[in-house]
């Protein structure tokens, strides 16, 4: 869950199976050749073409040699704050209805 806006508005993604590890391997720059690298089932070709996706989603940046994922996992940040005030206050704005 892309959570930057939640006070506007949440955004989810579902990944295929190679979208996500293609995504995870991106916690640290690397190229897509890299990346690809490590995919032994996908080619270079598709590999760009998902990491280029992320970019345009908005959710990985380019420098336009190497892909950087910028969303943090929901679960690892809550987690990371070990505080259920912020949690019950994230659910309850996410659970709330969006005027039309």
């Amino acid at each position: 869950m892309d959570a930057r806006a939640l006070l506007f508005s949440a955004t989810s993604y579902a990944l295929n199976p190679l979208e996500s590890k293609v995504f995870l391997l991106c916690d640290q720059a690397r190229s897509a050749s890299a990346v690809a690298a490590e995919l032994p089932n996908a080619t270079l070709e598709d590999v760009t073409k998902v990491l280029d996706g992320f970019c345009d989603k908005g959710v990985m940046w380019s420098d336009g040699t190497q892909y950087l994922a910028l969303a943090v996992s929901f679960t690892e940040f809550l987690a990371s704050r070990a505080s259920t005030k912020l949690e019950n206050a994230i659910e309850h704005m996410l659970s709330e209805q969006v005027p039309s």
